[in-house]
């Protein structure tokens, strides 16, 4: 059993629930500690990092956990998270002749980097249009900053990204939102390091009886969208809209259904080869 378990996840909204329960420092096993830490280079270093084992738990997009377990093998998915799905928003530059998501199968899209949620999006929008998918032109841009500055400089056409983080560096940066894509799966699981043994597992899930609970208080406060405009420069209407658009799980436990449609769409688009993994070995038993 370990004595610390460190959570790890990017320092967003969805992440408030776990932080505040582990403020108030909840005593759910003697001799056993929760602490956070916070990553700023996304899904790729959070399932390093837990690879690992330099963190032992990790709230992370559903779509690279799984891409991650199927790769790795060193972690699995413990529960689901948010239930519903992220909303990304499809932006252009002000001046670019782009008006819809519907416009874009010939342009330069900016993601993060191949493989990554915004590819992935990217590659399902266009698979529903009905386009060429081999077809679809890329630049990787690593993160945000990179995106933004990708469409400023007219280095890439469009820029797939979360809607609400995204929303106020477009007037500054002379950009336009065009419409918004959503994935078919919830947007966060909470996964483990392989070496979490049974008790382990029991005090986590404890705790995250917890964060639900306090995810359900939080959805319902009025206090609670004032409290997460520090996040991303939010201001007060789009810290109303997340809040609203944002369902957490109501209880412990996970999707199979969701990884079977994450694992279809990574296939389906090579960015996974198929091989001898299963369907257990993505969870934990």
């Amino acid at each position: 059993m370990h004595n610390k378990l460190i959570i790890g996840g990017v320092d967003e909204a969805f992440n408030v629930p776990f932080k505040r329960v582990l403020q108030r420092k909840p005593e759910l096993a003697k001799g056993v500690e929760f602490e956070w830490q916070d990553f700023g280079g996304g899904t790729g270093q959070i399932m390093r990092a837990l690879n690992a084992n330099e963190i032992q738990v990790a709230t992370v997009l559903t779509e690279g956990v799984v891409s991650d377990i199927y790769k790795n093998n060193q972690s699995r998915i413990f529960s689901s998270y948010v239930i519903s799905p992220l909303e990304w928003g499809v932006h252009a530059h002000e001046e670019s002749p782009l008006e819809k998501v519907s416009d874009i199968q010939d342009s330069v899209i900016a993601i993060s980097k191949f493989g990554s949620g915004s590819h992935l999006m990217a590659i399902l929008n266009a698979y529903e249009n009905r386009w060429d998918v081999h077809g679809l032109k890329f630049k990787e841009i690593n993160n945000l900053t990179g995106g933004l500055n990708a469409l400023k400089n007219k280095e890439a056409d469009v820029f797939f990204w979360e809607k609400h983080t995204t929303r106020s560096y477009l007037k500054s940066n002379k950009l336009k939102y065009i419409g918004s894509f959503s994935g078919p799966w919830g947007a966060f699981v909470v996964a483990v390091n392989n070496k979490l043994d049974a008790e382990d597992l029991k005090n986590l899930t404890l705790l995250l009886n917890l964060v639900l609970e306090e995810a359900s208080n939080f959805k319902l406060s009025h206090l609670s969208a004032p409290s997460i405009t520090r996040f991303n420069n939010m201001d007060l209407p789009t810290a109303q809209s997340w809040l609203k658009s944002t369902r957490f799980a109501s209880a412990v436990g996970h999707n199979q259904l969701e990884v079977l449609k994450v694992k279809e769409i990574l296939f389906r688009s090579e960015i996974l080869q198929e091989h001898s993994h299963n369907e257990a070995e993505f969870f934990v038993s």
